[in-house]
């Protein structure tokens, strides 16, 4: 069960989901995650291949959404930011 906390939400979009991705994870280096969520929501195209896509995310304390994971409209109830 993820804790509510303060929530950010990144959506991944193709083309530009390694950057975004990037972007995500130099963000959570500077917040409290004790205090924050960020979730990283997968483009439904990258939920099989996201590990190696975006290899950066693994075990940085952020929560990425996938295939079996949160809708889109449960990570934006949880998120004051997008």
């Amino acid at each position: 069960m993820i804790p509510y906390k303060k929530g950010i939400c990144f959506i991944s979009q193709g083309d530009n989901g390694s950057r975004i991705s990037q972007l995500a994870v130099e963000l959570s280096k500077v917040l409290n995650l004790e205090e924050w969520n960020v979730f990283y929501k997968l483009h439904p195209g990258e939920f099989a291949e996201w590990e190696k896509a975006y290899p950066w995310l693994l075990n940085t304390g952020i929560i990425v959404v996938g295939e079996t994971g949160m809708s889109l409209y449960e990570v934006f109830a949880r998120c004051q930011y997008q």
